[in-house]
């Protein structure tokens, strides 16, 4: 009877196709009370979906986001982002898609005040996937205040929101060199300056590649570091002389080097643009 009951008990379902997976979706949609669904838009399910058009055309990602997105679970929202960022990541037709059906700010709200850490985790996880190599994402994301959430992120007590928010604002910086205005006048640069002035984490290699970035070709980026009030000098001083000799800190002290060098080893300039 045990044996039994245990082989019972080991037979869940597991769902083997597109379809599998909506109607879980679809049950999780509608479960109002009780706790979280355990199988429904699981992490490994989305990692092997392997046609996301399916999906899309079946109305999975419809549901996910009209009603899964703003369920009572914390678990149910933080899988429908997962699959959200699975499925749109490197699929144009499925970011144009999620971004006609309103999906982005949505997110961008989770992100910002959803009470469930892993949930802003992974709403940003889904933001970046709908951004990043995407012009009509990022865009909306701009025109959104999506810059604001990021550094809002940034300031969070969630060392995996403060990760992904630097390394996405470090991607967006790189490779959207055009944006570098709108973050600066937010005061992006003096908000990177007071993270790197928190207890040392991994977060502060991709605010320093940030922080590359915001300066490299950027007079005003460049200003805004050189302000006394910021004593960014000395702190790249005394950063860069605790990670000497550190192997796995290599990268982090290699942009700290740069930035130092960018801001004030050369010539530097007043505020009326004259060498001094």
């Amino acid at each position: 009877m045990a044996e039994g009951g245990d082989n019972r008990k080991d037979n869940r379902r597991h769902p083997h196709n597109l379809q599998g997976v909506l109607r879980l979706a679809v049950e999780a949609g509608a479960a109002d009370q009780g706790p979280a669904p355990a199988e429904p838009m699981s992490e490994e399910f989305c990692e092997n979906l392997d046609n996301a058009r399916d999906l899309m055309t079946l109305g999975g990602l419809q549901l996910c986001v009209s009603q899964c997105l703003g369920h009572v679970q914390s678990g149910v929202r933080w899988r429908s982002a997962q699959l959200l960022g699975t499925c749109a990541q490197n699929m144009p037709e499925v970011q144009l898609h999620l971004l006609a059906i309103g999906t982005l700010p949505k997110l961008l709200r989770l992100t910002d005040s959803d009470p469930h850490p892993t949930v802003r985790v992974k709403a940003l996880y889904a933001i970046s996937c709908l951004v990043r190599e995407q012009e009509a994402g990022l865009q909306a994301f701009a025109s959104q205040d999506g810059f604001s959430v990021v550094m809002r992120g940034m300031q969070s007590e969630d060392e995996r929101l403060r990760i992904k928010s630097a390394f996405l604002l470090l991607n967006l910086m790189s490779a959207h060199p055009e944006h570098k205005g709108t973050v600066l006048a937010m005061g992006m640069a003096e908000q990177l300056v007071s993270v790197l002035q928190t207890p040392h984490s991994s977060v502060h290699e991709h605010v320093l590649g940030a922080l590359c970035c915001l300066v490299e070709d950027c007079p005003q980026g460049l200003k805004d570091c050189r302000s006394s009030s910021l004593g960014l000098e000395e702190l790249l001083k005394h950063r860069a002389k605790d990670l000497k000799g550190r192997e796995e800190c290599q990268e982090e002290l290699d942009f700290c080097k740069r930035l130092r060098a960018m801001c004030f080893q050369g010539p530097q300039t007043d505020d009326n643009g004259m060498d001094r």
